[in-house]
């Protein structure tokens, strides 16, 4: 049926994002990086506390902002509570990027950079990790300079979820000798100076730049001289570092929102706390731009159960130490257990391993699912099929797993 009025064409150029919508609470869940303990029991408890008068109320969230800044050492002017890392992701493209503005991320990504930025009319700017999953360092620093796409990808919302271009080669370093479909990495990744006339943001830079450190479905993980590298190029650029699985990883530039106007930093409650469900993500940036940003931000943007639950959360650290020392103990395990059933598989700084099952992948995802396992099928990001995200469990999960596993080879 014609609707009385016009749909946008931002986004009736988008594609469907598909999550799933049910069917997974009594499955072994490795596909989602949720935290495979859940949450903590002192969460629980907080919030069978809620009072009616609490839940029947618009909720009240300065004391809890005001103790989550002191925990993560800035100024409760500094930070930003959202419902979710998506709601951070969108207040900020709200805030910085007008139609057709470029927006800049390398992929295969998280999906959700793409969803906003074709959301708002954006002009997606995406080059592609290398074939050995290496950071594409030249083609970012020129775009961040202003370069013309003769030296990036332009893609105005053709792919969604993650480009796939076709003959994207991909390798990794671990497993060398196991065959991988592809061709020329620079086919893959840069365009022609005649196709990226036709397709030119102009020589000017992206208005915003988002960066997960460590990278999901990827694992790469910049070191710190490496975004101050990137900070430094993106003179007229807002750089987004998307904190998500910072506790594992162990890298964080919180500190610097200080000393570079262009960094916003963000982070979530959904991995090591275990709050995915409540939905409770932070915006970390200089006071001057949080002011403005919380004029593109509702006025109740976090539930009242999403707040006491990340205030019992952090309280209880030792069950995000715990969690943190299971996932990376269980991380090694899976490892080794992916190299001796000669599973290639590429290095991650997060609680998540890529792995390259080649064409065996849909048949494998198919019946682990059947024996109530969840594994990630990543293959539309890529050139090819065969490639899967292992969300990383506890040492149990992942004996589980590799048991499942090994038959199907």
């Amino acid at each position: 049926m014609k609707p009385p009025v016009p749909i946008r064409a931002a986004v009736e150029k988008m594609r469907s994002y598909h999550p799933p919508l049910e069917g997974r609470t009594k499955k072994l869940r490795l596909d989602f990086n949720e935290n495979p303990i859940g949450c903590s029991p002192k969460v629980r408890q907080a919030l069978a506390k809620l009072s009616a008068a609490e839940i029947c109320s618009y909720p009240e969230q300065e004391t809890v902002r005001r103790q989550m800044a002191r925990h993560f050492g800035v100024s409760p002017a500094e930070l930003l509570l959202t419902n979710g890392t998506d709601e951070a992701l969108h207040v900020i493209v709200n805030t910085f990027v007008e139609p057709d503005d470029g927006v800049l991320f390398v992929e295969p990504t998280y999906a959700m950079y793409r969803f906003y930025s074709e959301l708002s009319g954006a002009q997606i700017v995406a080059p592609r990790y290398t074939s050995d999953m290496q950071f594409p360092w030249p083609q970012v620093l020129a775009i961040l300079r202003g370069a013309s796409t003769a030296d990036a990808v332009v893609d105005s919302g053709r792919h969604s979820g993650g480009a796939k271009r076709e003959g994207e080669p991909l390798s990794a370093a671990n497993r060398s000798d196991l065959p991988l479909p592809g061709s020329n990495l620079a086919e893959a990744t840069t365009l022609s100076p005649e196709e990226g006339a036709l397709n030119a943001v102009g020589p000017r830079a992206p208005r915003v730049f988002f960066l997960p450190n460590p990278n999901s479905p990827t694992g790469n993980l910049l070191s710190p001289p490496e975004i101050r590298r990137i900070l430094s190029a993106a003179k007229q650029t807002m750089v987004v570092i998307d904190e998500a699985y910072f506790e594992f990883s162990g890298v964080t530039v919180i500190s610097w929102i200080r000393r570079h106007p262009n960094l916003i930093v963000t982070r979530t409650f959904s991995k090591t706390a275990g709050l995915a469900g409540l939905r409770l993500g932070c915006i970390f940036v200089n006071r001057d731009l949080a002011r403005s940003m919380r004029k593109s931000q509702s006025p109740y943007p976090v539930n009242a159960a999403a707040l006491v639950g990340a205030e019992a959360a952090l309280r209880d650290r030792a069950f995000i130490a715990r969690t943190v020392r299971e996932v990376e103990a269980a991380r090694q395990q899976l490892e080794r257990g992916l190299a001796r059933l000669g599973i290639r598989y590429f290095p991650s700084g997060g609680n998540f391993i890529l792995v390259y099952f080649g064409n065996r992948a849909k048949k494998i995802v198919a019946t682990l699912d059947h024996q109530g396992i969840l594994l990630r099928d990543r293959s539309s990001d890529f050139a090819g099929e065969g490639y899967v995200r292992i969300t990383v469990g506890t040492p149990s999960q992942v004996k589980r797993l590799l048991g499942s596993l090994e038959p199907l080879l």
